[in-house]
Protein backbone atom coordinates (compact mmCIF):
# COMPACT_ATOMS: atom_id res chain seq x y z
CA UNK A 1 0.00 0.00 0.00
CA UNK A 2 1.27 3.59 -0.83
CA UNK A 3 2.12 6.16 1.82
CA UNK A 4 -0.08 8.86 2.02
CA UNK A 5 -0.15 11.47 4.87
CA UNK A 6 -3.29 13.32 5.84
CA UNK A 7 -4.11 16.41 3.50
CA UNK A 8 -3.00 19.74 4.75
CA UNK A 9 -0.78 17.74 8.29
CA UNK A 10 2.10 20.12 7.27
CA UNK A 11 0.42 23.88 5.85
CA UNK A 12 0.93 26.78 8.78
CA UNK A 13 2.52 24.13 11.01
CA UNK A 14 3.59 27.03 13.69
CA UNK A 15 4.20 26.04 17.94
CA UNK A 16 6.59 23.96 19.10
CA UNK A 17 6.84 21.31 16.17
CA UNK A 18 7.80 24.40 14.01
CA UNK A 19 10.45 25.77 16.13
CA UNK A 20 12.23 22.25 17.35
CA UNK A 21 12.60 21.93 13.10
CA UNK A 22 14.92 24.75 12.63
CA UNK A 23 16.02 25.37 16.25
CA UNK A 24 19.86 26.51 15.78
CA UNK A 25 20.60 24.86 18.94
CA UNK A 26 19.43 21.07 18.49
CA UNK A 27 21.61 21.32 14.78
CA UNK A 28 24.60 23.37 14.32
CA UNK A 29 26.55 23.17 10.82
CA UNK A 30 24.33 19.81 10.02
CA UNK A 31 25.23 18.11 13.12
CA UNK A 32 23.61 16.82 16.99
CA UNK A 33 24.85 17.64 19.99
CA UNK A 34 25.98 13.88 19.62
CA UNK A 35 28.15 14.70 16.92
CA UNK A 36 26.23 13.21 14.59
CA UNK A 37 25.32 14.22 10.74
CA UNK A 38 21.85 15.15 10.64
CA UNK A 39 19.95 13.16 7.86
CA UNK A 40 17.16 15.20 7.24
CA UNK A 41 18.38 17.67 4.10
CA UNK A 42 19.48 21.22 3.82
CA UNK A 43 18.37 23.79 6.58
CA UNK A 44 19.42 27.46 6.94
CA UNK A 45 22.12 25.80 9.53
CA UNK A 46 23.58 23.70 6.97
CA UNK A 47 23.53 26.22 4.02
CA UNK A 48 25.63 24.07 2.08
CA UNK A 49 23.42 20.48 2.02
CA UNK A 50 21.50 20.17 -1.20
CA UNK A 51 17.82 20.56 -0.93
CA UNK A 52 15.57 17.65 -1.80
CA UNK A 53 12.90 17.66 -3.74
CA UNK A 54 8.97 17.34 -2.17
CA UNK A 55 6.33 15.59 -3.73
CA UNK A 56 2.41 14.97 -2.29
CA UNK A 57 -0.99 14.73 -2.21
CA UNK A 58 -2.50 18.04 -0.92
CA UNK A 59 -0.23 19.35 1.96
CA UNK A 60 1.56 16.42 2.51
CA UNK A 61 5.10 16.05 1.91
CA UNK A 62 6.98 13.66 1.00
CA UNK A 63 11.26 13.06 0.73
CA UNK A 64 12.36 11.52 -2.68
CA UNK A 65 15.32 11.46 -5.10
CA UNK A 66 16.48 10.86 -8.44
CA UNK A 67 16.49 6.77 -8.74
CA UNK A 68 19.12 7.46 -11.46
CA UNK A 69 21.75 8.43 -9.86
CA UNK A 70 23.48 5.59 -7.53
CA UNK A 71 26.75 7.23 -6.86
CA UNK A 72 27.86 7.01 -3.47
CA UNK A 73 28.94 11.27 -3.10
CA UNK A 74 25.55 11.92 -4.98
CA UNK A 75 23.89 10.21 -2.23
CA UNK A 76 25.24 11.57 0.56
CA UNK A 77 25.14 15.19 -1.13
CA UNK A 78 21.29 14.38 -1.50
CA UNK A 79 20.77 14.40 2.42
CA UNK A 80 23.27 17.29 3.25
CA UNK A 81 25.76 15.54 4.49
CA UNK A 82 30.03 16.07 4.76
CA UNK A 83 31.20 13.76 2.47
CA UNK A 84 34.60 12.00 4.28
CA UNK A 85 36.54 10.24 1.47
CA UNK A 86 38.06 7.26 1.46
CA UNK A 87 42.01 8.12 1.21
CA UNK A 88 42.71 5.21 -0.83
CA UNK A 89 39.70 4.99 -3.56
CA UNK A 90 38.06 9.05 -3.14
CA UNK A 91 34.57 7.06 -2.17
CA UNK A 92 32.16 7.58 0.69
CA UNK A 93 31.55 3.83 0.63
CA UNK A 94 32.95 3.28 4.29
CA UNK A 95 31.21 6.16 6.11
CA UNK A 96 28.70 4.70 9.08
CA UNK A 97 25.44 5.60 9.66
CA UNK A 98 23.70 4.74 12.87
CA UNK A 99 20.07 4.14 12.53
CA UNK A 100 17.42 4.28 15.46
CA UNK A 101 14.05 3.38 15.44
CA UNK A 102 12.09 4.07 18.66
CA UNK A 103 9.24 2.53 20.11
CA UNK A 104 11.13 -0.90 18.78
CA UNK A 105 10.97 -3.10 22.01
CA UNK A 106 7.68 -5.52 21.16
CA UNK A 107 8.69 -5.35 17.40
CA UNK A 108 12.08 -7.25 17.88
CA UNK A 109 15.48 -7.31 15.44
CA UNK A 110 13.73 -9.82 13.41
CA UNK A 111 10.98 -7.82 12.18
CA UNK A 112 12.67 -4.97 12.54
CA UNK A 113 15.37 -6.38 10.15
CA UNK A 114 12.91 -8.13 8.02
CA UNK A 115 10.74 -5.58 7.41
CA UNK A 116 13.38 -3.26 6.44
CA UNK A 117 15.32 -5.54 3.66
CA UNK A 118 11.63 -6.31 2.43
CA UNK A 119 11.42 -2.29 1.89
CA UNK A 120 14.44 -1.31 0.48
CA UNK A 121 15.74 -2.36 -2.95
CA UNK A 122 19.57 -2.94 -2.09
CA UNK A 123 21.23 -4.88 0.35
CA UNK A 124 21.25 -4.40 3.67
CA UNK A 125 23.56 -5.27 6.40
CA UNK A 126 23.36 -4.07 9.92
CA UNK A 127 25.98 -4.20 12.51
CA UNK A 128 25.68 -4.14 16.73
CA UNK A 129 22.25 -4.35 16.70
CA UNK A 130 21.13 -2.54 20.36
CA UNK A 131 17.70 -2.08 22.37
CA UNK A 132 17.68 0.52 24.86
CA UNK A 133 16.34 0.94 28.38
CA UNK A 134 13.27 3.29 26.48
CA UNK A 135 12.67 0.77 23.88
CA UNK A 136 14.60 2.27 21.13
CA UNK A 137 16.51 0.23 18.83
CA UNK A 138 19.79 1.20 17.39
CA UNK A 139 22.10 -0.58 15.16
CA UNK A 140 24.92 0.88 12.26
CA UNK A 141 24.96 0.91 8.17
CA UNK A 142 27.67 1.55 6.11
CA UNK A 143 27.74 3.47 2.90
CA UNK A 144 25.83 6.46 1.81
CA UNK A 145 23.90 4.80 -0.66
CA UNK A 146 21.83 2.33 2.33
CA UNK A 147 21.64 5.56 4.45
CA UNK A 148 19.81 6.94 1.66
CA UNK A 149 17.68 3.88 0.82
CA UNK A 150 16.58 3.76 4.74
CA UNK A 151 16.32 7.48 5.28
CA UNK A 152 14.00 7.49 2.16
CA UNK A 153 11.91 4.56 4.27
CA UNK A 154 11.12 6.49 7.45
CA UNK A 155 6.95 6.62 8.15
CA UNK A 156 6.70 3.91 5.06
CA UNK A 157 6.76 0.81 6.82
CA UNK A 158 3.64 -0.28 8.18
CA UNK A 159 3.54 -1.69 11.89
CA UNK A 160 1.28 -4.56 13.26
CA UNK A 161 -0.34 -1.78 15.41
CA UNK A 162 -1.27 0.37 12.64
CA UNK A 163 1.63 2.86 12.99
CA UNK A 164 4.33 4.13 10.72
CA UNK A 165 7.91 2.66 11.23
CA UNK A 166 9.94 5.98 12.15
CA UNK A 167 13.83 5.75 11.19
CA UNK A 168 16.29 7.88 11.58
CA UNK A 169 19.75 8.31 9.78
CA UNK A 170 22.65 9.59 11.38
CA UNK A 171 26.27 10.03 10.19
CA UNK A 172 28.31 8.52 12.58
CA UNK A 173 31.66 7.12 13.76
CA UNK A 174 32.46 3.35 13.51
CA UNK A 175 30.27 1.11 15.41
CA UNK A 176 31.09 0.20 19.10
CA UNK A 177 32.72 -3.16 19.74
CA UNK A 178 32.75 -5.22 22.39
CA UNK A 179 34.84 -9.12 22.48
CA UNK A 180 32.47 -11.32 24.91
CA UNK A 181 33.14 -14.63 24.23
CA UNK A 182 30.95 -15.39 21.75
CA UNK A 183 32.34 -12.65 19.67
CA UNK A 184 35.92 -14.07 20.40
CA UNK A 185 34.26 -17.77 19.29
CA UNK A 186 32.65 -16.57 16.14
CA UNK A 187 36.26 -14.75 15.30
CA UNK A 188 38.37 -17.76 16.16
CA UNK A 189 36.51 -19.60 13.86
CA UNK A 190 36.61 -17.08 10.94
CA UNK A 191 40.26 -17.36 11.31
CA UNK A 192 40.11 -21.09 11.20
CA UNK A 193 37.69 -21.20 8.12
CA UNK A 194 40.23 -18.66 6.55
CA UNK A 195 42.98 -21.46 7.10
CA UNK A 196 44.85 -23.57 4.04
CA UNK A 197 47.03 -26.30 6.13
CA UNK A 198 48.32 -27.57 3.36
CA UNK A 199 49.82 -24.16 1.85
CA UNK A 200 50.56 -23.15 5.54
CA UNK A 201 48.91 -20.05 4.62
CA UNK A 202 46.36 -18.12 6.56
CA UNK A 203 44.21 -15.73 4.69
CA UNK A 204 42.72 -12.16 6.62
CA UNK A 205 42.53 -10.38 3.35
CA UNK A 206 38.99 -7.78 4.04
CA UNK A 207 38.58 -9.85 7.49
CA UNK A 208 35.89 -6.96 8.35
CA UNK A 209 33.56 -7.83 5.30
CA UNK A 210 34.01 -11.87 6.81
CA UNK A 211 30.45 -13.05 4.89
CA UNK A 212 29.64 -14.83 8.11
CA UNK A 213 30.78 -12.41 11.05
CA UNK A 214 28.57 -9.58 8.98
CA UNK A 215 25.44 -12.16 8.71
CA UNK A 216 26.26 -12.01 12.65
CA UNK A 217 26.29 -7.67 13.01
CA UNK A 218 29.71 -7.84 14.04
CA UNK A 219 32.07 -5.48 12.58
CA UNK A 220 35.47 -7.05 13.50
CA UNK A 221 37.88 -4.93 11.60
CA UNK A 222 41.42 -5.08 12.26
CA UNK A 223 41.67 -1.67 12.50
CA UNK A 224 40.48 -2.25 16.49
CA UNK A 225 43.78 -3.09 18.31
CA UNK A 226 41.33 -5.60 20.47
CA UNK A 227 40.77 -7.54 17.37
CA UNK A 228 44.12 -7.48 15.85
CA UNK A 229 45.45 -8.27 18.69
CA UNK A 230 42.96 -11.34 19.56
CA UNK A 231 43.81 -12.77 16.49
CA UNK A 232 47.52 -12.68 16.59
CA UNK A 233 46.85 -14.25 19.93
CA UNK A 234 44.38 -16.72 18.18
CA UNK A 235 47.51 -17.65 15.19
CA UNK A 236 49.91 -17.88 18.15
CA UNK A 237 48.18 -21.16 19.93
CA UNK A 238 45.99 -22.36 17.13
CA UNK A 239 48.20 -22.30 13.85
CA UNK A 240 51.96 -21.19 15.28
CA UNK A 241 52.82 -23.31 12.16
CA UNK A 242 51.52 -20.59 9.86
CA UNK A 243 54.32 -19.87 6.82
CA UNK A 244 52.44 -17.08 5.01
CA UNK A 245 49.96 -14.32 6.42
CA UNK A 246 47.95 -12.34 3.53
CA UNK A 247 46.41 -9.17 5.83
CA UNK A 248 45.40 -7.28 2.58
CA UNK A 249 42.80 -5.13 2.32
CA UNK A 250 42.14 -4.67 6.17
CA UNK A 251 43.18 -0.56 6.03
CA UNK A 252 45.58 -0.89 8.40
CA UNK A 253 47.99 1.59 8.86
CA UNK A 254 49.93 0.49 12.15
CA UNK A 255 51.59 -2.57 12.31
CA UNK A 256 53.07 -2.35 16.05
CA UNK A 257 50.47 -5.28 16.59
CA UNK A 258 52.51 -7.51 14.23
CA UNK A 259 55.60 -6.49 15.77
CA UNK A 260 55.15 -7.99 19.40
CA UNK A 261 53.95 -11.32 17.84
CA UNK A 262 55.42 -14.53 18.23
CA UNK A 263 55.39 -15.64 14.74
CA UNK A 264 58.31 -17.39 14.28
CA UNK A 265 58.05 -19.53 11.50
CA UNK A 266 56.12 -16.52 9.65
CA UNK A 267 58.14 -16.08 6.26
CA UNK A 268 56.05 -14.10 3.79
CA UNK A 269 53.15 -11.17 4.49
CA UNK A 270 51.03 -9.28 1.93
CA UNK A 271 50.03 -6.03 3.58
CA UNK A 272 48.93 -4.73 -0.29
CA UNK A 273 46.25 -2.45 -0.57
CA UNK A 274 46.30 -1.03 3.25
CA UNK A 275 46.43 2.67 4.36
CA UNK A 276 50.75 2.31 5.89
CA UNK A 277 51.66 5.66 5.01
CA UNK A 278 55.72 5.78 7.04
CA UNK A 279 58.93 2.98 6.56
CA UNK A 280 58.48 3.51 10.15
CA UNK A 281 56.01 1.12 10.37
CA UNK A 282 58.31 -1.36 8.58
CA UNK A 283 61.01 -1.32 11.56
CA UNK A 284 58.52 -2.46 13.40
CA UNK A 285 58.81 -6.04 11.65
CA UNK A 286 62.50 -6.56 11.93
CA UNK A 287 62.11 -8.96 14.82
CA UNK A 288 60.42 -11.20 12.33
CA UNK A 289 62.05 -13.49 10.12
CA UNK A 290 60.85 -13.24 6.43
CA UNK A 291 61.85 -13.26 3.53
CA UNK A 292 59.09 -11.36 1.30
CA UNK A 293 56.72 -8.34 2.76
CA UNK A 294 54.06 -6.95 -0.30
CA UNK A 295 53.54 -3.29 0.34
CA UNK A 296 51.52 -2.96 -2.85
CA UNK A 297 49.11 -0.01 -3.50
CA UNK A 298 50.07 1.41 0.29
CA UNK A 299 50.61 5.47 0.16
CA UNK A 300 53.73 4.39 1.01
CA UNK A 301 54.95 3.28 -2.02
CA UNK A 302 54.17 6.52 -3.85
CA UNK A 303 57.85 7.33 -2.15
CA UNK A 304 59.59 4.73 -4.59
CA UNK A 305 59.69 4.39 -8.35
CA UNK A 306 61.13 1.54 -8.29
CA UNK A 307 57.88 -1.69 -7.37
CA UNK A 308 61.10 -4.41 -6.18
CA UNK A 309 61.79 -1.30 -3.34
CA UNK A 310 58.23 -2.45 -2.05
CA UNK A 311 57.68 -5.70 -2.98
CA UNK A 312 60.75 -8.11 -1.80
Amino acid sequence: MGYNRRRGRNRGRSGPDRFHQYNSNNRQGGFDRDGDADMAGASRDNPHGVRPTYRGRGGGHQRSWSAGDRSQNSAARRLGLPIRQDASSGSNSSTWFKVTIPFARELGKDYIFQSINNAVEIPFSPYCFLMGNDGKAMFYIQGADQASALQTMNKRITLPNGYKMIITVRQSEAPPFKMDQGVVALIEAAVQRRWNPVALMLNLSNFANDDVLKAEGIFASLTRPNVFHRIVEIIEEKIPQMEILDLSENKLMKLDVLGSARLSSLKRLNLGKNQIRHDSELETLKNLKLVEVNLENNPLCNQFKDPEKYIR
